[in-house]
């Protein structure tokens, strides 16, 4: 509200920056009746003495009111100015003092001449402060004089309180310091909001907009920033962050970001993804306001099985032991198989198992029986009197004859079933060896049974006549010589 054709006091339209009034004089009254008198005296004897001598006459009497501090007073004067007047008052003029009209002013019938004490007006106007000397206490007159003018849309403060512009003119108390904020008019851009002009007293573009409700988050942009001084007809454009969640490692993170990808985002929370780490969706999806960023956490844990591998036995023939004599040379030693199964967990929780096989961690150690190849040769008393023999053998006898056979009498090797003839496994003792059986004699291995409990089984021959039955385990001495290709390793 422009307060420019605001009235006045006919007192108080006239300032002077200068400093406090000067001296008055004691008894004003008295005295200026004083003077009157002793004035008209005056002006009677010089008319008087003009007449007589024929000179200029003095300049004419004028009578006006002086008022000084509020108080008036009836004043006849032949000054000829508001100084003159003043001069002969005992008015001293200072810089403090207001007069009206201006000393300079020639005196007419009639005048009302007016001073006052001016006072200091501290007037910050847009930040910039002055100090004002005037007798004006009313702000709206106050402002007047000074040539400010003033808006109703505009900030006024009067003795540190508010005042609406137009209450100005009822200001009831002298006014010592008015400050003034013009109001601004800038244009606002809030993302796709259409643009609005805001009014404002606001120093800055960050309080326009606390001023105009705008809520501001942390990830939005603005230019200029709020930090900036406003200016008139400024432009604030706001980029809006867009409001995303974040759930990583089991806490869930409400944020906003001006970033368009799910990568970007992670960036700009320095979130780093590991190993085979990833992001729902995934770091090139474009962000939309109100999505869900879920940040899932990989890892990989391999378990492995052990796996016994057994070793084998192998036999190795060895000419310098004894035969039927053995000695493990090489001690065996198991190896070791793993197999690796890999399980993946995300966020914690097991989704996958990957069974990458068996690899061989240690080769086993074949265990090495050596056995004896080398005869040796020993006797055995018999009633016939010593025979050499070059193996002797445990083994379990039975006895058979024809008749037990159905009268068969022909055996494997063709030869007739006699005493004398023995049925063996030719795999221990092969045909046509000569054995000696204590308690049966000499025989010849000529024949073999059926499917035995075990390998060394003597089935005693004899004929119908002379059969002795047998049931018992007997040492058997091979005699020599020995047949060719005798077994060098028994079971």
């Amino acid at each position: 509200m422009d307060l420019s054709d605001t009235q006045p006091n006919p007192r108080h339209d006239d300032t002077q920056p200068t400093s406090p009034i000067g001296a008055r004089r004691p008894n004003t009254l008295l005295i200026l009746a004083a003077l009157a008198s002793a004035a008209l005296a005056i002006v009677g004897g010089i008319a008087l003495i003009s007449t007589l001598t024929q000179r200029p006459a003095p300049p004419p009497l004028v009578h006006l009111t002086l008022i000084v501090d509020g108080l008036a007073e009836e004043v006849t004067t032949d000054a000829r100015t508001v100084r003159e007047l003043l001069e002969r008052e005992g008015i001293t003029l200072t810089g403090s003092l207001a007069v009206d009209p201006s000393p300079d002013t020639r005196l007419q019938a009639s005048m009302t001449v007016l001073v006052d004490d001016q006072r200091p007006v501290t007037l910050t106007v847009d930040g910039a402060t002055s100090v004002f000397r005037t007798v004006i206490e009313n702000p709206s007159d106050i402002l007047r004089a000074a040539g400010v003018t003033i808006d109703q849309d505009d900030e006024v403060i009067v003795n540190g309180a508010p005042v609406q512009p137009d209450q100005l003119r009822r200001y009831p108390l002298p006014a010592n310091r008015i400050s003034i904020r013009h109001a601004l008019t800038v244009s606002l851009i809030d993302g796709d909001l259409p643009a609005e002009s805001l009014i404002t007293t606001a120093d800055t573009v960050g309080d326009a907009l606390a001023e105009a409700d705008v809520t501001l988050y942390l990830g939005d942009s603005i230019e200029p920033p709020v930090e900036s001084a406003l200016e008139q007809d400024m432009q604030i454009v706001i980029d809006r962050s867009l409001p995303v969640t974040v759930e990583l490692d089991g806490s869930t993170t409400v944020t906003r970001t001006q970033a368009e990808r799910v990568g970007a985002l992670l960036d700009e929370l320095n979130i780093t993804l590991n190993g085979f780490d990833y992001a729902v969706p995934p770091v090139n999806a474009r962000l939309r306001a109100g999505m869900t960023v879920r940040i899932v956490r990989v890892t990989e844990e391999v378990i492995v099985e052990p796996i016994e591998v057994p070793y084998e036995r192998v036999t190795l023939a060895n000419a310098e032991m004894e035969l039927d004599t053995t000695a493990i040379t090489t001690a065996g030693v198991a190896g070791r198989d793993e197999r690796r199964i890999r399980i993946r967990y995300e966020n914690g929780v097991e989704v996958r198992r990957f069974d990458e096989g068996v690899v061989r961690v240690q080769d086993p150690v074949n265990e090495v029986l050596s056995y004896g190849t080398r005869l040796v040769y020993r006797t055995v008393d018999t009633p016939d009197g010593p025979r050499e023999y070059w193996r002797k053998l445990r083994m379990y006898a039975t006895s058979y004859h024809p008749a037990a056979l159905g009268g068969d009498d022909v055996t494997a090797t063709g030869a007739r079933l006699t005493k004398g003839i023995v049925a063996i496994n030719p795999r221990i003792v092969p045909y046509g060896t000569v054995l000696y059986v204590e308690g049966y004699g000499e025989g010849l291995a000529a024949d073999t049974g059926g499917p035995r409990s075990t390998p060394y089984w003597i089935d005693l021959g004899y004929d119908d006549d002379n059969y002795r039955r047998w049931s018992r385990y007997v040492d058997v001495y091979l005699l020599a010589p020995p047949p060719e290709n005798i077994p060098l390793l028994l079971p």
